[in-house]
């Protein structure tokens, strides 16, 4: 099966979730028309699954305990710099 990249629109917060056909691998975070977006490559046709997704704005402290943690990207939005990290997939028994 071939994968497809998918955009995510996100809210600018410190935490949310994206639900992600079949896992993600992050390629690119920007704004498209003043919402901040998430671009991956996903398996469509597979089961979703859920991951956190953390914005952390320049100059911000974070602590984020999560070894799997990928920088997605970095997005400017006039006087702010938003770093965007992917971190692992969560339980979906919790």
């Amino acid at each position: 099966m071939s994968r497809v990249i998918y955009r995510f629109p996100l809210e600018v917060c410190d935490q949310q979730t994206i639900e992600v056909p079949g896992g993600i691998t992050p390629l690119h975070v920007g704004f498209q028309d003043g919402t901040l977006c998430l671009w991956g490559s996903v398996w469509p046709g597979y089961s979703t699954v859920s991951f956190p997704v953390y914005i952390i704005g320049t100059g911000n402290p974070y602590n984020i305990e999560d070894p799997m943690l990928i920088h997605a990207g970095t997005a400017y939005d006039g006087l702010f710099v938003w770093h965007v990290f992917v971190g692992s997939q969560l339980d979906s028994t919790s």
